[in-house]
């Protein structure tokens, strides 16, 4: 039987974590001294994460990316607070702040053109802040895996962000395990993760949990690191190309002599 995987805002798993990374990134906003006019929340929060960055930037304009459907129930839901902008492609309003949470980044090529559309999105000065799963995510099934996932590296995804024209990026890092008594919740809250798209294609459930089997820790229960990278940079004035004007009367002709 396949593991069913459902949209992340339907994601039970995917919404706890990225919404406690949003609210661990937030515990940093009373050290940066910033007031954005616009914010686009990258991925679906609780309303707990979103309701602290309103705290926070009261005045805000705060753009999120929902589907339809979800974001009229969210608005059903939730009138007595103020509404978040659903993002869509007609949206061409640069955003002071871009909030991204528990992204997956992958191989260098795929995070460049990530990290391009954020640069193309933030206005000049605006500053992004993200979070994603390092490396060492799920290190202890990585022979398991069928293909190993190539996950960026901080200090890479530093020099990423000064290539699309951010300035200063500050990257963290910090561990989170999580423990599970049922195996069937670790292969499903494993696969949900998505850092090895091929993962339930390579195995049946039945050999993944018996493989989990082999691992179990004796008298313990599984155990799931999470490497959990934070990160922040600033989006710099694009420098405009200077154009030098030089009097013709000034440039030297070599004289040929016949």
């Amino acid at each position: 039987m396949p593991i069913q995987l459902r949209p992340s805002l339907d994601n039970p798993f995917l919404l706890w974590i990225r919404s406690e990374l949003s609210l661990r990134m937030a515990q940093n906003l009373p050290y940066i001294k910033y007031l954005p006019q616009t914010i686009l929340i990258q991925h679906p929060v609780s309303d707990a994460a979103t309701t602290q960055l309103q705290s926070f930037y009261p005045k805000a304009h705060i753009w999120a990316h929902f589907p339809l459907k979800n974001y009229l129930m969210r608005r059903l839901f939730n009138w007595r607070h103020r509404p978040l902008k659903r993002f869509d492609q007609n949206v061409t309003q640069p955003m002071d702040l871009i909030w991204a949470c528990c992204e997956v980044l992958h191989q260098q090529d795929t995070t460049q053109e990530k990290i391009k559309k954020w640069s193309e999105s933030i206005a000049q000065q605006g500053l992004l802040m993200m979070s994603y799963l390092g490396p060492d995510t799920a290190k202890e099934f990585r022979h398991l895996f069928p293909s190993q996932p190539v996950l960026v590296d901080m200090h890479d995804l530093g020099d990423l962000l000064v290539n699309q024209g951010f300035a200063d990026p500050v990257m963290t890092m910090e561990y989170l395990t999580l423990e599970y008594d049922d195996p069937l919740a670790l292969l499903t809250e494993l696969t949900q993760l998505q850092i090895v798209p091929d993962l339930m294609q390579s195995r049946s459930e039945q050999d993944w949990l018996e493989a989990f089997n082999q691992l179990k820790p004796s008298g313990g229960p599984w155990q799931l690191t999470l490497e959990i990278v934070y990160g922040h940079a600033w989006m710099v004035p694009k420098k405009p190309r200077g154009i030098s004007h030089i009097d013709a009367s000034n440039i030297p002709v070599k004289k040929k002599y016949g």
